[in-house]
């Protein structure tokens, strides 16, 4: 008789009784909280390549973003809402390596959403990506008023004791706006624009009513038995602030909420 390994070997759920997927700030928590029980097998399981010494070393960490092995180089569809190219390299190489300072206005929450879309069948494919930026015509409104504010700390009394003064340019593409109207502070917004790289939302928390929604409130992903999310993706707003924390936190109510589920105890809390 001829058996393959195939037949063999053990799979997932008979050689582990819970499977984390991503060690990030949400993942890492779960599999450290879940590996407290005594007797549960936990697999955590993280994309990318073996680490090495030098993704330690800050210097070379950006060095190792060229790698296709380190980055995965994901990229968002183009838009013609926003765009970040040469021209910031153009406009700012005249004073770079000189003494400066810079303030850069952040929307917190943005009214514009983006979406993520398969590309096609094959699993390999790159998602398509649409960030969305500056859909909604209030984040233009708040963002040109954020600066203005920028602007008006540079004309402090404080700054002024060091004879700081605002670096005037000609943006590229905005020429035909008079300088330092809305329209000429929007079309430059609309010319510079990046992100801090805080995604979330795209698997919403939201009741069983909400058409939009994901998962559940106890993060269970609706019509898959056994699957959950924990992580800033089911934020169905983005809170004000750094995800980390947050996420974190995502991770340790998920953990209560597995061990509930399952009536798993570890050593210090048996009822």
């Amino acid at each position: 008789m001829n058996v393959g390994l195939k037949d063999i070997t053990p799979t997932l759920d008979e050689e582990y009784d819970f499977v984390v997927i991503g060690a990030g700030s949400a993942g890492a928590t779960i599999a450290s909280r879940l590996s407290e029980v005594p007797d549960v097998r936990v697999l955590l399981i993280e994309a990318g390549r073996n680490e090495n010494y030098m993704m330690d070393i800050p210097l070379i960490v950006n060095y190792l973003q060229f790698s296709d092995e380190v980055n995965w180089k994901f990229q968002t569809e183009s838009s013609e809402t926003y765009c970040l190219d040469e021209h910031w390299t153009n406009m700012f190489a005249s004073i770079s390596g000189n003494h400066s300072w810079t303030i850069f206005p952040m929307l917190m929450r943005p009214n514009s959403r983006g979406r993520i879309l398969l590309r096609n069948n094959d699993p390999n494919s790159k998602p398509k990506i649409f960030a969305n930026y500056f859909d909604d015509p209030e984040d233009v409104r708040v963002m040109v008023k954020g600066i203005r504010a920028a602007i008006e700390v540079s004309r402090t009394d404080a700054m002024q004791r060091f004879k700081s003064e605002l670096y005037n340019f000609a943006v590229p593409g905005c020429e035909k706006y008079e300088y330092d109207s809305d329209e000429y502070w929007e079309c430059a917004a609309r010319t510079f624009t990046f992100t801090i790289y805080h995604q979330s939302g795209t698997c919403k928390m939201a009741p069983n009513s909400d058409p939009t929604g994901v998962v559940n409130s106890r993060l269970q992903v609706r019509g898959i038995k056994g699957l959950r999310v924990a992580d800033a993706s089911i934020m169905p707003m983005i809170m004000t602030g750094h995800t980390n924390i947050p996420v974190i936190m995502i991770g340790e109510k998920l953990a209560d909420m597995v061990k509930e589920d399952w009536k798993l105890y570890s050593n210090e809390n048996k009822p």
